[in-house]
């Protein structure tokens, strides 16, 4: 029997296979460089399931650029070892096979994955041999064993369609939930970069092994698809696809923090994290009063509450200490529900909820308003509840190009109210600013098929004119492209200008600071608070702005909406005074509102 066995090996294999540890230990020549922790994962993948799709995240500097590089020049090994790979795995004689390692952009893949692959393989004496004998060429871009058709390539993300077309034994995707999302594509919406190169993948996979998990016994190794990125937020694409392939025979997953691979943190001295939510920002736990006032569990300690925490080492308190919202991402792999908060205490959006103010649109359940379809056009459905405050309101519109939602919001000064305020120096001294009310916002949804009329927009301004009496002192438009619009509402008698809220900042800091201090209020609108509290504000590049695969319409309506009263009530408000003054009575009892 071990005759026979031998004899089909001889038949199959012009070099011997070998396991993965040890191929990484003496075919690679790594032997005492890759972590114990690294190598078992390396062995479960490879060798205790018949695994198609690999899944790594988690925190940098675990190991994934490691695994990722091993396992592509472990598949490129496994497939020159055959005598005749094109056979073993049912392709045509001449057919080209290819092994691919794709990263964000072809340089960077070339440089993070590439070169070092090249190395990897000049170290090995076994692949040196075979490139002295002109069996395997190396250049920038590939590694190729063209007398038996074999190639390992590399692409950046923007090439899918070199994709196409080609008879896969394995890919992996590096770094992927960096990639981004590519906007107003020649497809004519956005769309996720990693997930569209993750469905070509797919897609080749399931065109030549059609169910890889039953033809697997077939073949003489599992091709693997293999996606490896640290985690950036809780919309990535690693963690989508573990909600989508959860369960999933042939799928495996793996994600650690920095220190789980590491031994010399095995038996470290640890402190506790508790990650937080979105009610909540992550904090420090080393005793039971660090978990006064939380807002997740209230009343309860880290001890029964049953929420989330993570061990750290000691070594990396420091850096939680400095930022736990960034130490939690990189270090730990637990993305927070944004990446650096725009809003850091989300409870004081809870306080500025008003419970007697009510959304107009009584049918729409938080998430926007759908268009009703008229003849070959769309029509915005009317607002159900019709009284306004009669003050004088100011309203912004960020309008949704093809495929996106429009944010519309309007709202009013509800008063002017002084605010001591005491300097470095110690003096006091009082400012004035204005209560805001925010009875309007509405996110309305585009159709699948379209988009939406701008002139529907219109038509809303005119109903809540004409119809329910509120009274416009400024509507301001996001764009340019609204030209034909703001002409329109002039020739109506409308004072109209435009607000960019993506070109200033100003807008949401004005926001921010109504909210900390409770000089606003609003209603609960789903729509507007999953956005607020989605944003994330990016120091790299001084924007506000929302993670990838989410909207801030809503959002960017209310921001114009509150830069436009504070900029109105500024114009009127008296300067700042020291509080020793005393004025008969308020000034803003005058406030010119015509």
């Amino acid at each position: 029997m071990k005759n026979e066995i031998k004899r089909s090996l001889v038949q199959l294999y012009e070099y011997p296979p070998v396991d993965i540890i040890t191929f990484t230990e003496e075919v690679l020549n790594l032997k005492g460089q890759v972590y114990p922790k690294l190598l078992e994962k390396l062995y479960e993948v490879w060798h205790d399931g018949e695994y198609w799709l690999v899944v790594l995240d988690g925190a940098t500097g675990w190991g994934k650029t490691t695994f990722v590089k091993i396992s592509l020049l472990y598949l490129f090994y496994n497939a020159i070892a055959l005598r005749n790979p094109q056979r073993a795995f049912g392709f045509a004689r001449g057919t080209q096979l290819s092994i691919l390692g794709v990263g964000k952009t072809k340089e960077q893949a070339r440089n993070v994955l590439m070169n070092d692959l090249r190395n990897h393989l000049r170290m090995s004496k076994f692949f040196s041999r075979l490139r002295e004998e002109k069996k395997t060429f190396f250049t920038r871009t590939e590694i190729r064993e063209p007398n038996k058709g074999v190639y390992l390539m590399i692409f950046g993300s923007l090439a899918e369609e070199n994709i196409l077309g080609l008879n896969l034994l394995g890919a992996v995707m590096e770094e992927a939930n960096f990639w981004g999302i590519l906007m107003r594509s020649k497809r004519g919406h956005d769309y996720n970069v990693a997930s569209e190169v993750f469905e070509q993948l797919l897609m080749r996979f399931q065109s030549r092994y059609a169910d890889i998990t039953k033809a697997s016994s077939k073949l003489p190794f599992v091709p693997k698809l293999i996606i490896a990125s640290s985690n950036y937020h809780e919309q990535d694409l690693t963690l989508q696809l573990r909600e989508e392939f959860a369960g999933m025979k042939g799928v495996y997953f793996q994600s650690m923090a920095t220190w789980d691979t590491k031994p010399v943190f095995v038996h470290s001295k640890r402190f506790k994290v508790c990650v937080g939510g979105r009610l909540q920002l992550p904090r420090i736990i080393d005793s039971e009063k660090d978990c006064e006032n939380c807002l997740l569990k209230p009343g309860k300690t880290y001890k029964n509450c049953k929420h989330k925490l993570v061990d750290v080492p000691e070594d990396y308190r420091l850096a939680f200490e400095r930022d736990i919202v960034k130490a939690l991402r990189d270090l730990a792999g637990i993305p927070f529900s944004v990446i650096e908060p725009f809003i850091l205490y989300p409870e004081k959006v809870r306080a500025c909820t008003d419970p007697n103010l009510k959304h107009p649109w009584l049918n729409d359940k938080g998430d926007g308003v759908e268009l009703i379809k008229s003849g070959n056009s769309y029509e915005l459905p009317l607002p159900q509840i019709r009284t306004f405050n009669q003050k004088p309101h100011f309203a912004h519109v960020d309008l949704g190009l093809r495929y996106d939602a429009t944010g519309f919001a309007m709202g009013y000064i509800e008063s002017v109210e002084p605010y001591k305020i005491v300097g470095k120096d110690g003096f006091e001294f009082v400012e004035y600013r204005p209560k805001i009310v925010i009875d309007l916002m509405v996110r309305i949804k585009p159709p699948e098929d379209g988009e939406i009329p701008i002139s529907e927009v219109r038509k809303l301004i005119y109903f809540l004119r004409d119809e329910c009496g509120v009274r416009f002192k400024l509507i301001s438009f996001d764009s340019f492209q609204s030209v034909d619009s703001v002409q329109a509402l002039a020739q109506k008698g409308f004072n109209v200008d435009y607000l960019s809220v993506d070109r200033t900042v100003e807008p949401y800091y004005a926001l921010r600071d109504a909210i900390y201090e409770g000089r606003i209020r609003f209603y609960n609108y789903k729509a507007f608070l999953d956005e607020l509290l989605q944003l994330e504000e990016r120091f790299d590049s001084g924007r506000i702005d929302h993670p990838p695969h989410g909207s801030k319409d809503v959002a960017d309506a209310v921001a114009g909406v509150v830069y436009h009263c504070i900029r109105h009530a500024k114009s009127s408000m008296p300067a700042s005074i020291f509080v020793e003054k005393r004025e008969e009575k308020p000034w803003w009892e005058d406030l010119m509102f015509s």
